[in-house]
């Protein structure tokens, strides 16, 4: 990857140029990483919720009342 630096008065890195292509490829990982994480993060709950169910230290919602909840 072609990069270039901004240097600031005191010669110290301050910025850094990336070319536009390389910087939409950045964008839409960061994107997919994005999409994925928040997925994990939906299923780490979805198992905490089951474990607690398990547990008995939460009731269990029938499908027809978590539908009539929205």
């Amino acid at each position: 990857m072609d990069l270039n630096y901004v240097i600031d008065k005191d010669g110290k890195q301050s910025a850094v140029i990336v070319p536009i292509t390389e910087w939409h490829k950045i964008l839409s990982r960061l994107s997919k990483m994005k999409k994925k994480l928040d997925f994990l993060t939906g299923l780490e709950q979805a198992v905490e919720e089951v474990n607690l169910i398990k547990s008995g230290n939460k009731k269990t919602t029938s499908f027809k009342d978590f539908l009539d909840e929205n």
